[in-house]
């Protein structure tokens, strides 16, 4: 099999972990997240010093942890992400975000990157369009909890501010809601919230989608740098721990910081240790193939596709399993918007060929 093939099926088994990567977690109260994703590193971490030692403890690189920390900042606004969009919504936006990030570095040469432009411009042109197009029509689709009605987006909040919720107790009551300092008076009140939170999901799911378009910049910068980094190995495998090992630093930095701002009383569900670290393990994997499929392609065509079909799988767990779309006219847009995505990937693949 060719380089491009084996690169373009490392691509495929990685979206396909990549949009799997938070289902693990999407049935348990997260909190603010950040217990979550620490477990989630901890694993990362793990699997990075398996690699290290497969490769018999070679080079370690610090300039590469900078890609982890990077990677890490965008990890830790996921799940509240997640809390405000859906699983859906929320990757296939930062998705976009992440695609036109982590293209622009490659195919332009940022931040002293040696330029990548794919041979067909044409398609590769065409393709980004196409998936600039899907991730603004995925912007337009509403999760089920945007059309909840009052007393459902109560029960939300409540969740979201760690207050136990048991299908068999009493009704919430007006005292409950008072201690929780979560009030919503009438229906204009309570839409007015979720716009704001709509709003704010948004936002952060545009930053953090331009961290993770940034993770592999500085492992790049390595290799395309000889003369300031002389030796240094031109596959991506003796990158991976030192990439792992900052993403681990810069979550437990977070981690204690939210602790510290939480007076010691931070959001730790027991129940997360088991389904993080599973998630943390799917992305380290699927990190790995990132790696390999663009020391075997280029960064200019693993990105958009690595940054945005895994946006559309996510949409399958959310319409099939998690229920989170739902409604004709969301599930048209859902749909046609993926179309058009997964045109667009096919697209960017397409203007590698006839490269080897």
């Amino acid at each position: 099999m060719s380089t491009i093939g084996v690169g373009l099926g490392q691509i495929l088994l990685s979206v396909l972990l990549f949009g799997s990567m938070f289902v693990p977690l999407k049935k348990f109260n997260t909190g603010d997240g950040f217990f979550a994703q620490w477990i989630m590193n901890i694993a990362i971490m793990l699997t990075g010093f398996a690699i290290y030692a497969s490769e018999d403890f070679g080079q370690f690189f610090p300039i590469a942890m900078l890609g982890g920390a990077v990677w890490s900042i965008g990890n830790m606004m996921a799940l509240p992400i997640i809390q405000r969009l859906g699983l859906a919504l929320g990757m296939l936006i930062w998705n976009s975000t992440n695609c036109l990030t982590g293209w622009a570095v490659s195919h332009f040469g940022l931040f002293g990157v040696t330029a990548r432009p794919a041979p067909n411009l044409f398609l590769n042109y065409f393709g980004l369009v196409l998936i600039s197009i899907g991730g603004a029509l995925f912007s337009l689709i509403k999760n089920k909890t945007d059309e909840s009605d009052p007393q459902s987006v109560k029960i939300d909040r409540l969740a979201y501010k760690n207050v136990p919720l048991n299908p068999e107790s009493e009704p919430i009551s007006d005292s409950t809601t008072k201690n929780t300092d979560v009030k919503f008076t009438n229906p204009n009140s309570s839409k007015v919230n979720l716009s704001k939170d709509r709003a704010l999901g948004i936002a952060m799911a545009l930053l953090s989608g331009a961290c993770y378009g940034l993770n592999l910049t500085p492992v790049l910068y390595v290799q395309d740098n000889p003369d300031k980094y002389p030796g240094a190995p031109q596959k991506s495998m003796p990158y991976v721990f030192s990439h792992y090992f900052g993403a681990f630093l810069m979550s437990t930095l977070g981690f204690l910081i939210y602790c510290l701002l939480k007076k010691n009383h931070p959001h730790a569900n027991n129940q997360l240790i088991l389904p993080g670290f599973a998630s943390g393990i799917i992305w380290a994997i699927a990190q790995i193939l990132l790696f390999l499929a663009t020391n075997n392609l280029s960064a200019s065509i693993s990105y958009p596709i690595v940054a945005t079909v895994p946006g559309c799988v996510s949409a399958i767990w959310s319409v099939f399993c998690f229920k989170e779309i739902q409604g004709k006219r969301n599930l048209t847009i859902l749909f046609i918007a993926m179309g058009i995505t997964l045109i667009g990937a096919a697209a960017i693949g397409m203007s590698k060929a006839g490269e080897e």
